[in-house]
């Protein structure tokens, strides 16, 4: 990197603030040494965890080790503040000391608008850094952007933040479970075909079953054979038989918390996505193009009948609502809950999982403990969490895996995949950073964005970041069986992973509607959890709950 200009009068500001032997920040408890110049790091220190960034940091730092700044400033100090802290508007950026921010939920375009966010554009169309006057060959950052989130943050050709993470909410399934109670479908065996009374006699479900796990298994909902998900679901009616078979091995099928049951509404919202498929769940967050999956009737027999295609645009996006993969996501939900054959033992979910007081943290201690939690006699499946939950929970040598999530039916195998990452997050530099540190700033998001640092961060955290890259052979074999998963989650052939964020102009105007915890499932302002409402109401239907969603958002046809 070019030396520095003009560096004299922030190494004099900042040497009055502190001083090398007696300052430190309250949050971070870590000195400022005068004798360098300091960076300061805003994250969000959530269930990612900051292994992974402090590693990073001291690398970053290192790549400065001697570098003189003039002024007395030799080197660089990143200076964290790794806490659970946001920002609570574009105007919080002002007088505020962090230069680089690495945070979840914030309104982009009202930060840019505000101009809260340095320009990142000349950054982001270069090589990523790799080491003092290093920059990686290749692909440059922006070439990294998976296409949504490019959509997302090309302000009219200007960049002014980075994607960090990405991550859905998923089925976390024990994998050495699933081996040890023999939950695999054996080779050329699906519930497709079965009858309501099918569903009702647990010896022709069990006869799904393998009877040893080396047995050979089904093709999974990939069609494919000799890949992760053989023996597993393959629709939603293999799904069911799965959850009963389950319950007659002696394993309950779900957990989950019931302190904050957006994970519940995030997992339907990834069963939508998939159903949809990537082109179509995109009208969601740009409210422009062809939709071709519209209910328009629903038959007496659940077969429904489909809209011609409609142009979805600023004056008819709430047809949206009336999408087909969002009421087969509902037969999901309701499939969650109980198995539907009416039986004694139909329920499908551990009992303490809506009690506000049970924690997500308390869920993953019963999912990953049932003899310490006195459940040892019906250990749990499923756990739904985000995939930040294996890190929070400090898991160490157990086989975890994600459930690729069934197709609606058969015809369905074999099609790509679709996810939502629904929490948003950003890394940006506040506009407020000082003309002098700007690059050594820009420095350190650049180099947030090589590839070695991509790889870093799945490395620690078992997830990926919001970025296109992939990991080497040493690092996948020092990765969990849970990692793994994710790697095989994300780079499955076809897989589409869309942020959910508003993308275009009339999008961004009903921001306050797409918020991911009420846009799909509300019926009022109160309700808006689709295992909730199912529990709530025990007269619902799938066709009741999708018209009160409709009636809700007060969908009409204007065409």
């Amino acid at each position: 990197m070019k030396k520095l200009t003009k560096i004299a009068a922030a190494v004099l500001s900042l040497a009055t603030i502190c001083s090398f032997a007696g300052c430190r920040r309250n949050d971070s408890e870590q000195s400022v040494d005068s004798g360098k110049l300091q960076l300061y790091v805003k994250y969000y220190n959530g269930g990612f965890g900051d292994e992974w960034l402090r590693k990073l940091g001291s690398e970053f730092e290192a790549m400065y080790d001697g570098y003189d700044f003039g002024g007395g400033k030799v080197g660089v100090q990143i200076v964290p503040e790794y806490t659970r802290g946001q920002l609570t508007g574009p105007s919080s950026t002002k007088g505020n000391r962090n230069n680089v921010y690495l945070l979840e939920n914030i309104d982009y375009y009202s930060y840019v608008s505000e101009g809260s966010f340095l320009d990142i554009t000349e950054t982001v169309n270069a090589n990523a850094v790799t080491g003092l006057d290093k920059k990686e060959t290749g692909k440059t950052i922006v070439q990294k952007i998976p296409a949504a989130y490019d959509e997302f943050l090309n302000v009219g050709g200007k960049y002014y933040a980075l994607p960090l993470f990405e991550t859905s909410i998923n089925l976390n399934y024990d994998i050495d479970l699933f081996k040890q109670k023999c939950l695999y479908f054996a080779a050329g065996k699906t519930a497709e075909d079965f009858t309501e009374e099918d569903f009702k006699n647990e010896d022709k479900v069990s006869g799904l079953f393998v009877g040893d796990a080396s047995e050979a298994k089904a093709f999974g909902p990939d069609g494919e054979e000799n890949t992760a998900d053989d023996g597993l679901p393959a629709t939603y009616k293999d799904f069911r038989a799965l959850t009963i078979q389950m319950k007659i091995v002696g394993v309950t099928p779900f957990v989950w918390n019931g302190d904050e049951t957006g994970y519940l509404t995030g997992l339907i919202n990834d069963m939508w996505a998939n159903n949809e498929g990537a082109e179509q769940m995109k009208l969601n967050f740009t409210f422009d193009g062809n939709a071709e999956t519209i209910v328009d009737t629903i038959n007496s027999d659940g077969s429904v009948t489909l809209k011609p295609s409609t142009k979805i645009d600023s004056t008819n996006y709430k047809l949206l609502q009336r999408q087909k993969g969002k009421l087969d996501a509902l037969e999901f939900a309701k499939l969650l809950l109980d198995d539907g054959t009416g039986n004694k033992n139909s329920r499908n979910y551990f009992g303490k999982s809506f009690d506000s007081g049970f924690s997500n943290v308390i869920a993953q201690k019963y999912f990953l403990d049932p003899d310490g939690n006195g459940i040892g006699d019906s250990p749990i499946g499923f756990l739904v969490d985000g995939g930040w939950w294996y890190n929070e929970a400090k898991v160490s040598g157990r086989n975890i895996g994600i459930l690729p999530l069934p197709k609606t039916d058969a015809s369905k195998i074999g099609t790509p995949n679709t996810k939502v990452s629904d929490r948003s997050s950003l890394i940006f530099i506040s506009s407020e950073t000082s003309v002098e540190l700007q690059p050594v700033a820009k420095a350190f998001v650049s180099f947030l964005q090589s590839d070695y640092a991509l790889r870093v961060y799945t490395e620690y955290t078992n997830t990926f970041r919001a970025m296109e890259y992939d990991l080497t052979d040493d690092i996948l074999a020092k990765m969990s069986s849970y990692g793994k998963s994710v790697y095989e989650t994300r780079k499955s052939a076809g897989t589409v992973v869309l942020p959910w964020t508003p993308i275009s102009a009339t999008a961004r105007k009903n921001a306050s509607l797409l918020s991911y915890r009420t846009y799909g499932f509300s019926v009022n302002s109160q309700e808006n959890n689709p295992l909730v409402y199912f529990k709530d109401h025990s007269g619902a239907t799938v066709k009741s709950y999708f018209e009160a969603i409709c009636e809700y958002r007060q969908v009409k046809d204007d065409n």
